[in-house]
C-alpha cells in the first residue's frame, strides 16, 4: 500500500492558474513556455516514468523565441530603408523558427503527457496536450494534485 501511495505522489508538482500561465507566455513572446518547463525539469523527472525530459529541448524554445522577438523587433523599427529580399528572409527564417519551436514543444509535450499517464495511472487527453499543450497540461497537473490531496 506505501508503493501505491508513492506512485501517485504529486512530488512537488506546483499548482499554477492556467490564464497567469497564459498571460505569462502571452507577455514574453512564448519564453515562458520553456521556462515553465525548466522551472519544473526536476519534478517532472522525479516522477514514477521511464520517460524523462532535458533541458535543452527548453532551452532552444527560450532561445528561439528571443531570436523570434529579435526579428520582430528589428523589423519595427528598422523603417523603410531595408531592402525587399532581407524583409522577407527575415520574415520567412522567422516563420520556418516558429514552426520548429512549434514541433519541439509538442514532442516534449508529448513527453510529460507520458510522464503524467505513468505516474498517475490515468488518462491525459491527446488533443488536449496536441492543440493547448502547456495550458492543458498544468490544468491536468492542477487537477491531478487536488484528486490526491483529496485522497489524503
Amino acid at each position: 500500500m506505501f508503493a501505491e501511495e508513492n506512485s501517485t505522489s504529486t512530488a512537488g508538482l506546483e499548482r499554477m492558474g492556467v490564464l497567469k500561465l497564459f498571460f505569462l507566455v502571452f507577455v514574453t513572446g512564448g519564453i515562458y513556455t520553456g521556462i515553465w518547463f525548466l522551472k519544473r525539469l526536476e519534478t517532472f523527472n522525479s516522477l514514477n516514468s521511464e520517460v524523462k525530459l532535458g533541458p535543452g529541448p527548453f532551452t532552444f524554445i527560450i532561445a528561439g523565441c528571443v531570436v523570434n522577438i529579435g526579428i520582430t523587433l528589428f523589423l519595427m523599427f528598422s523603417g523603410k530603408e531595408l531592402d525587399k529580399g532581407l524583409v522577407e528572409s527575415l520574415l520567412m527564417t522567422g516563420d520556418l523558427l516558429n514552426i520548429v519551436i512549434a514541433v519541439v514543444l509538442l514532442v516534449q509535450a508529448f513527453k510529460l503527457r507520458r510522464i503524467l499517464t505513468d505516474h498517475f495511472h490515468t488518462t491525459v487527453s491527446w488533443l488536449g496536450t496536441f492543440f493547448l499543450t502547456v495550458f492543458y497540461l498544468q490544468y491536468r497537473i492542477n487537477r491531478l494534485t487536488e484528486e490526491v490531496e483529496d485522497e489524503v
